[in-house]
């Protein structure tokens, strides 16, 4: 069982450096340490709340390499959209990393659409060498 606890700088602090591919605003953002068990520390999940609309948010998570593969993504996106009492929960990948690309769609995440992404790009809104998803729960 999953669940979601209290966020642990220190075990975030001593996770491996592939870390680096999610990105934590902690100052904008609420995070979890991801829970197997209520004890068995397998990561850390997080939102970051639209100021303007509260029930979007930018979803980040971090599993660790040995507890990958076991539909922890899902869970974890459900817990925070369900806590949060959100409508859609956006995850952005970065496009070479083919894993967590796999791993969001079999989640339920949805791909925005090329066009809306473009968009996004030329606004300043997303990187070129990054897609995004889309949760509805």
């Amino acid at each position: 069982m999953i669940t979601l606890g209290d966020f642990d700088q220190r075990f975030w602090d001593s996770l491996p450096e592939d870390k680096k591919e999610v990105y934590l605003n902690q100052k904008r953002g609420t995070y979890h340490t991801l829970l197997w068990n209520r004890r068995l520390k397998i990561g850390i999940a997080g939102v970051i709340l639209n100021p303007k609309h509260k029930e979007f948010g930018f979803f980040g998570i971090y599993i660790v390499k040995s507890s990958r593969g076991k539909g922890i993504l899902k869970k974890a996106a459900e817990l925070i959209f369900k806590k949060y009492k959100l409508k859609s929960l956006i995850a952005t990948v970065k496009k070479y990393n083919k894993a967590s690309i796999k791993a969001h769609l079999k989640a339920g995440f949805i791909p925005v659409k090329d066009l809306t992404q473009a968009d996004m790009i030329e606004k300043g809104y997303q990187r070129p060498d990054e897609v995004r998803f889309v949760y509805r729960g």
